[in-house]
């Protein structure tokens, strides 16, 4: 997130005084996993408190793919465009992202263990919405709050925190899949109208 925002000023945090825990390798262990949450914690923060016109369903995936690459011992990554969720009929996700200039990005980042001993698989799913304006059931009136719908990737933002925390814990025996799929609800000419039918993609139709 740091190049998102150049020009602002940032400040740095130089030292942290621990007083009164004792010492000792159980001690360092211990503030290593707390400082590796606090790291995934406040790297979902900046994802979402990032404006809309900055952290656009691309950018998301950028994100996303960095996280990947800083943890490529552990971590794979595969995001795909709009041709590719055309390919997989993925008609009821295309339809909300279809009045964006911004073209939706579907975010999967897979997390495996060292070693590769899978005792178990879970599963984190965010909803990645980098602004929701309702569409052409827009949200208007008193207490839509539609000036903070910046924030419904609140979810992306919380699974791709877990991801960094996870990429640096490294826990062992279970794989872990961060599942988004980014885009925008916006208006325009090429935006689903209310009544639309789509098709998704196992197969149900769906009346907007």
């Amino acid at each position: 997130m740091e190049d998102l925002f150049i020009g602002f000023a940032e400040t740095q945090l130089k030292a942290v005084d621990i007083i009164g825990l004792g010492s000792g390798p159980e001690l360092d262990k211990k503030l290593k996993y707390a400082s590796d949450v606090c790291t995934g914690v406040i790297f979902g923060k900046e994802l979402v408190n990032a404006p809309a016109n900055v952290l656009t369903p691309g950018v998301l995936a950028e994100e996303a793919s960095k996280v990947a690459s800083s943890y490529s011992d552990v971590f794979t990554a595969n995001i795909l465009d709009v041709e590719q969720c055309k390919e997989l009929k993925m008609g009821s996700y295309l339809g909300v992202a279809a009045a964006s200039a911004n073209p939706p990005r579907f975010i999967h980042l897979c997390y495996k263990p060292p070693g590769g001993d899978v005792k178990r698989k879970l599963a984190i799913v965010g909803k990645g919405l980098t602004f929701d304006s309702g569409g052409y059931n827009i949200k208007t009136g008193p207490g839509c709050s539609i000036e903070l719908m910046k924030f419904d990737m609140g979810g992306a933002a919380a699974t791709f925190g877990a991801a960094k925390a996870i990429g640096q814990i490294k826990p062992p025996g279970v794989e872990v899949h961060f599942v988004v799929a980014a885009c925008e609800n916006m208006i325009s000419g090429t935006g689903m109208r209310l009544g639309d039918i789509v098709i998704a993609s196992n197969g149900k139709t769906i009346e907007m």
